[in-house]
């Protein structure tokens, strides 16, 4: 299922979580922390959160694979973003991969 990213599923994504959520290249804003950007991307095989510190705007320092390219991924990940803290001691939740240390949760097929 091929989404389209734009204004429109953007205000669609703000209305259903109850806080805005802006159109970026390639994905989602879905909120800020004092330090960094939490976005999420249509990468090829699934929806990442990254995140952006403000010091360094064209760079990802931490990123999240949630399998699947559906809107029901991208529902779970926008969702996870908007409910996660942004700590860098932390993770957003149910992630299936982290990758800064490889560590696969679920593999892709199931």
């Amino acid at each position: 299922m091929t989404i389209i990213r734009n204004a429109s599923t953007a205000a669609q994504l703000s209305a259903v979580l109850g806080r805005e959520v802006t159109a970026v290249d390639g994905g989602y804003r879905v909120k800020e922390t004092e330090t960094h950007w939490i976005d999420v991307q249509r990468m090829i095989f699934n929806w990442r959160i990254s995140t952006t510190p403000k010091s360094c705007p064209l760079t990802y320092d931490r990123n999240w694979c949630y399998f699947g390219t559906g809107i029901e991924t991208l529902l779970r990940a926008v969702g996870a973003a908007s409910e996660w803290d942004g700590a860098d001691d932390t993770d957003p939740p149910g992630w299936n991969k982290n990758v800064q240390t490889g560590e696969i949760r679920q593999a892709p097929d199931g």
